[in-house]
């Protein structure tokens, strides 16, 4: 029983494996090759492509750029409150 199960399954393996070199061969790989040069990549668009990293730390500085921006706002509205508040407490 088991000699059969193993020689049916091998028997599947090399459907499958002839199938996919028979497909490769005709729809795969050669049919790309023979259409011509790509187009040359200029070396001024290679430049501006950044890497992820650089990109993400230059995100993560304008991020905290503008937490600082918001802060100092905020401070300067509690800042602005506090004197509105001494000048009320000196009029009464």
């Amino acid at each position: 029983m088991i000699v059969i199960l193993l020689v049916f399954t091998i028997g599947a393996y090399m459907y499958f494996f002839l199938g996919a070199y028979i497909y490769n061969k005709l729809f795969g790989r050669g049919i790309f090759r023979k259409r011509g040069i790509e187009p040359p990549v200029l070396a001024a668009e290679e430049e501006k492509h950044e890497s992820f990293w650089a990109q993400l730390m230059k995100n993560m500085e304008r991020i905290r750029e503008r937490k600082r921006r918001e802060k100092a706002e905020r401070l300067r509205g509690k800042l602005r409150l506090r004197a509105e508040k001494q000048k009320l407490k000196l009029r009464l």
